[in-house]
Parts: C-alpha cells; sequence; structure tokens
C-alpha cells in the first residue's frame, strides 16, 4: 500500500473514506459490548440447556435416542469450547468501567474494535449453530419426555390391572368368606 500524500483530489478523497470508515467501524464496534455479552449469554443458556439434556437422555430406555441425545451434546460440547477459546481475551467488554482514564477508555475503544472486525463474524456464526443445536435439543426433549410418558403410563396400566385383580380377588374371598359365614 502506497502512502497517503493528501496532494491530489484523488488522495483527499481517499482520506475521507478512509476517515468515514473509521468512523462506521467505531460506530458499529458501540454495540460490540452488548454482543459479546449476548453472546456469553447464550453460551450460558446453551450449557444448562445441555446439562438437563443429558440428565434426560441417560434416564431414557431408548437406546437409539439416548445416542442421538448424547452426540448432539457432544458436537454442542465441542462448539461451545471453540467458541470460549474464540473470545478469550474479550471479558473487559463485560466490565463496566465508571471512572476510566483515557488510557483506559482508549483500550476498551480498541478492544471494541478488534471484536468488531476479528471475532463478531465467528460469534454469529457460532450463534447460528448453536440455535440449530437448540432446536434439535428442543425435539430430543420433546421425544425423551413423550417416551418417559408412555413408559409411565405402560407402568400405571400395568399397576392399575394388578390392583383391579387383586382387588376382584378379595371380592371373591370376602364372598366366600361371607357365603361360609352364612
Amino acid at each position: 500500500m502506497s502512502p497517503i500524500t493528501c496532494n491530489a483530489i484523488g488522495d483527499i478523497a481517499a482520506v475521507v473514506q478512509l476517515i468515514r470508515g473509521i468512523v462506521v467501524a467505531l460506530n458499529d464496534a458501540h454495540g460490540a459490548v452488548e454482543e459479546y455479552k449476548q453472546f456469553i449469554h447464550v453460551l450460558k443458556a446453551l450449557g444448562t440447556v445441555l446439562g438437563e439434556v443429558y440428565d434426560l437422555a441417560k434416564a431414557s430406555q431408548n437406546e437409539s435416542l439416548c445416542q442421538a441425545v448424547l452426540e448432539e451434546v457432544q458436537r454442542c460440547c465441542m462448539d461451545i469450547n471453540n467458541a470460549h477459546n474464540s473470545i478469550a481475551n474479550f471479558e473487559k467488554l463485560e466490565e463496566t468501567p465508571t471512572r476510566a482514564t483515557r488510557g483506559v477508555r482508549a483500550g476498551l475503544v480498541l478492544t471494541k474494535l478488534r471484536w468488531h472486525f476479528m471475532k463478531a463474524s465467528d460469534a454469529a456464526r457460532y450463534a447460528k449453530r448453536f440455535s440449530e443445536s437448540h432446536h434439535r435439543l428442543n425435539s430430543y426433549i420433546g421425544l425423551l419426555n413423550h417416551h418417559s410418558m408412555s413408559q409411565l403410563l405402560g407402568e400405571h396400566h400395568y399397576h392399575a390391572l394388578q390392583v383391579t385383580e387383586k382387588s376382584r380377588a378379595l371380592r371373591q374371598s370376602a364372598e366366600e368368606i361371607k357365603a361360609v359365614a352364612l
């Protein structure tokens, strides 16, 4: 890249475009803190959901569904680890300095710009993947709940039949005792 000399109209126009680009980037980076916080929130929420789905899958007796859930959980865990590694060193975006020096504010602006240019697109890509995983996990939760309810209903039906049978046997015994007593 050749240096900008500002001797010609084209050079001045290039400088103006560069400055406008920086202003737009700074304006866009202004939302970097909120983007980062939202991304961290999504990571934490997905981690919670993964734990619950994993517990449901362990309790399930449907091996194929359990295996599918465990594979999805593993895939999500790898994505979460990669995303976490990707956003390392951006923790200061979560902090809200009350009385910051110019140096601290400048460092925060630089961190916002680094986030905007280097990590925001990665975060958007991971957020899309997490959203897709979340939809799949919700489907698995529905299936796991259906299988659990079917199993519970089957057990309930079995116990209801047992109670009916015992009740009938007791009634028959009571009638036999009553017949002998008369």
